[in-house]
């Protein structure tokens, strides 16, 4: 319980930094999204298994800030936990190459959520210049912001709950 109080204060921040600084950040049309590589260092991290409160946290937060419906942000971010929690599983020993498979696999599926999303509300989105205008540069951008979002969420998961002094008792 705990860990989701903590949750809300880190994805407001996160999510008003992404608003203010990292969306100005744009390669072609593409920009970053630190709140759902915060959620999936989170999700790597956390043995705990409180990702899918934080996902549901995240959906809110990010919904009221973008024009996208809130049930498409859930799904995104509910998505996006579970593909980083499988991608722990399976890269158990590696789990900076989790955190990279999750944002490549992350990011491609937000991206067609969203494109879906709007092409159902109407909104046109020609598919081939979306994927090379928005698609790869938010991936690069993605990339880029990956470990150092990575480094933040370990230190704020180890400082939440410190495992190493619970077993030196």
């Amino acid at each position: 319980m705990g860990q989701l109080l903590i949750s809300l204060p880190i994805f407001l921040i996160l999510s008003a930094l992404q608003t203010v600084a990292v969306s100005r950040i744009e390669i072609i049309g593409g920009s970053g999204d630190i709140v759902m590589l915060a959620l999936i260092a989170w999700t790597i991290v956390d043995e705990d298994g409180n990702y899918l409160g934080w996902s549901i946290i995240a959906g809110f937060l990010i919904s009221i800030l973008s024009a996208m419906p809130l049930a498409t942000m859930f799904g995104v971010y509910i998505t996006v936990a579970i593909i980083a929690k499988i991608a722990r599983r399976i890269f158990w020993q590696s789990p900076i190459l989790a955190l990279f498979s999750s944002v490549i696999m992350a990011t491609i599926v937000k991206f067609f959520l969203e494109i879906f999303t709007l092409q159902y509300l109407g909104i046109p989105a020609p598919f081939i210049i979306s994927v090379t205008s928005i698609l790869l540069p938010t991936l690069l951008l993605n990339f880029f912001f990956a470990f150092p979002i990575y480094v933040l969420m370990s230190d704020v998961a180890h400082w939440v709950s410190p495992k190493d002094e619970m077993y030196a008792k």
